[in-house]
C-alpha cells in the first residue's frame, strides 16, 4: 500500500474545504445575482406597464365607441410597448379581449378571476415574463385589465455570458486554492519534514542533536525530543554495556566451574569402573545417580555460555521418544528433593501414549527446568505432573501450590534473567530456555498462574513421527 505523506495530506485537506467554499460561493452568487437581476426587471416592466396602463386607460372608452378610434389605440399601444414589450392584451370586465397587439394563441397562465380582480400579478410562461395589470379609473372603477408579454431572450444570453463569466472566475479561484493549499502544506510540513529527517540522521548516528529553527513550538518539541532522544542512546549504550559485562561474567563463571566439574565427574567414572576397589550394588546405583546429575550440570553451564552467545538451541538430533519415560526419569532424579521439602507428588502418566518425535537431551532439559521451578518456589502442597492426549497432542503439564506468578508479570515469564522471587536461587534463565527450545520443537508452551495459588506449565507436543519440529538442523 503506497504511503501518503503528512504534506500530501494537508494539501488535499485545504484543497477540498477550499473547492468546498468556493463552489457554495459560486452557487450563492450566482443565484443571487440571477434573482437580483430578475426582481429588477419586474420592477421596471411594472413601472413601464403602469405608464402605458394609465395613458391609454382613458382613451379605451373613447375608442370603443368607433372602429377606427380601436385601431388607432390598437397601433399607438404596438409602438409604444415596441421596445419594451412583445404584445399587449387587453380585457374588459367580462374577459373578453378588446384589444390585442398580436393575433396569436395566448398561454393560459391567468384564470378569468384573476383577469377580472384587481391584483398586480406577474408569470413566467417559457421565455415570456406576464405581467397583469388593472387599470383603474379615476373613479375608483376597474374598467380593463391589461396583459403584457416581456421577452426574456436577451435575459438568457445575459444569463449565459454571467454563468460563463462567473465560470471562468471560479476556475482562477480554483488554480488560487491550490497555490494556496501548496503554500501552506509547505509551510506547515516542510519543519515536520525536515524534523523526521533529522530524526533518521540521529537513528543512524550521523548527528549528536536534532535542532530545527520555525520560530514555532515545533522547536520546543525538537528540544525536547532531541533531550529524550540523547537520554535514550545513552540508556541503550549502556544497557548494552551491561550485557556484555553479564555475558562476560556468565561465561567467565561457568567456565571456572565447568573445571573442578570435570575432575569430580572423572573420579566417579573411575569409581565405578572398580579400578579403585569393588564398591556394592547401593553405592553403584547412587554414584550413577550423581554422574547423570553431573553429567546434566555440565550440560547446564555448556547451555548457560551458548545463551550468552545466543546459541541455545544449537544443532538437533530428532529421535521418537516416550514422554512418558522421560518424565520418569527426571521425576527418579528429583525425588529426593521433592522429599527433602515434605512435597507431595502426584503423578498421572496416561498410558499407551503414541511417541514424541524430539531432541530427548533438549526435552529432558525443559522437563528438568519446570519442575525444578515447581520444587524451587512450592514449600508446602504438592506438585502435580500429568501426560495425556488431546486433539492430536500429546500434553505434559506440570502443577504446583507454591507462590504464583501476579497476574501483570505472566507476560515477562519467558524473557531472559527475570527474576520474580529474588529470594530464591537461580539466574533466571529456566523458562526462556524452555520457550526457545519448544519453538526449535514446533511445540507450545504455556503458562498458568494466581499469586498465592500456584502456577501450572503446559508443554504440546503433536503426536507421530517428524510431525514435532519446525526444521531438522542435524542428522537422524
Amino acid at each position: 500500500m503506497r504511503r501518503i505523506t503528512l504534506r500530501n495530506r494537508f494539501f488535499r485537506s485545504m484543497f477540498i474545504f477550499g473547492s468546498i467554499l468556493s463552489v457554495i460561493f459560486f452557487a450563492y452568487f450566482y443565484f443571487n445575482v440571477r434573482r437580483i437581476f430578475l426582481n429588477q426587471l419586474i420592477e421596471t416592466g411594472k413601472l413601464h406597464t403602469i405608464f402605458i396602463v394609465n395613458t391609454f386607460g382613458p382613451k379605451l372608452d373613447e375608442g370603443l365607441r368607433g372602429v377606427g378610434e380601436l385601431k388607432k389605440i390598437r397601433s399607438l399601444l404596438y409602438h409604444a410597448g415596441e421596445k419594451h414589450f412583445e404584445r399587449i392584451v387587453v380585457y374588459n370586465m367580462n374577459g373578453k379581449i378588446v384589444v390585442d397587439t398580436d393575433d396569436g394563441m395566448l398561454p393560459e397562465e391567468f384564470s378569468p378571476e384573476e383577469i377580472r380582480g384587481v391584483k398586480y400579478l406577474t408569470r413566467f410562461h417559457k421565455n415570456t415574463l406576464l405581467i397583469l395589470q388593472p387599470y383603474i379609473s379615476s373613479n375608483g372603477e376597474h374598467r380593463y385589465t391589461f396583459l403584457f408579454f416581456i421577452p426574456l431572450e436577451y435575459v438568457g444570453m445575459w444569463n449565459r455570458r454571467f454563468f460563463l463569466s462567473l465560470l471562468l472566475w471560479f476556475i482562477g479561484l480554483i488554480f488560487f486554492v491550490i497555490i494556496a493549499s501548496e503554500w501552506n502544506a509547505s509551510m506547515v510540513t516542510s519543519p515536520v519534514s525536515e524534523l523526521s529527517r533529522q530524526i533518521e540522521e540521529f537513528k543512524k548516528g550521523e548527528r549528536d542533536e536534532i535542532k530545527v529553527s520555525t520560530g514555532t513550538e515545533i522547536d520546543d518539541f525538537a528540544r525536547f525530543l532531541s533531550g529524550v532522544l540523547t537520554e535514550l542512546n545513552f540508556s541503550l549504550k549502556e544497557l548494552e554495556r551491561l550485557n556484555r559485562a553479564k555475558s562476560d561474567f556468565i561465561a567467565v563463571v561457568s567456565h571456572e566451574l565447568k573445571t573442578p566439574l570435570t575432575a569430580a565427574k572423572g573420579y566417579i567414572e573411575f569409581i565405578l569402573s572398580g579400578k579403585a576397589g569393588k564398591i556394592t550394588k547401593k553405592i553403584k546405583s547412587n554414584l550413577e545417580v550423581v554422574e547423570r546429575n553431573l553429567s546434566r550440570l555440565e550440560d547446564r553451564i555448556l547451555n548457560i555460555l551458548k545463551f550468552s552467545r545466543g546459541e541455545v538451541v544449537g544443532e538437533l538430533r530428532f529421535e521418537p521418544v516416550s514422554l512418558n519415560i522421560l518424565v520418569e526419569e527426571v521425576l527418579i532424579d528429583n525425588r529426593r528433593r521433592i522429599e527433602e521439602k515434605g512435597l507431595k507428588l502426584r503423578k498421572v502418566l496416561e498410558k499407551g501414549l503414541p511417541f514424541v518425535y524430539v531432541n530427548r537431551e533438549k526435552i529432558r532439559e525443559v522437563i528438568e527446568n519446570i519442575l525444578d521451578n515447581a520444587i524451587k518456589f512450592t514449600d508446602n502442597g504438592y506438585i502435580e505432573v500429568r501426560t495425556y492426549q488431546e486433539n492430536g497432542e500429546i500434553v505434559l503439564s506440570v502443577t504446583d501450590s507454591g507462590r504464583g506468578i501476579p497476574e501483570e508479570k505472566l507476560e515477562a515469564v519467558f524473557d531472559r534473567f527475570t527474576r520474580f522471587d529474588k529470594t530464591r536461587s537461580g539466574m533466571g534463565l529456566g523458562l526462556a530456555i524452555v520457550k526457545e527450545v519448544m519453538d526449535a520443537h514446533g511445540g507450545v508452551v504455556q503458562v498458568k498462574s494466581r499469586l498465592g495459588e500456584g502456577t501450572t506449565v503446559v508443554l504440546k507436543f503433536k503426536a507421530g513421527l517428524e510431525d514435532n519440529h519446525g526444521e531438522d538442523t542435524g542428522n537422524r
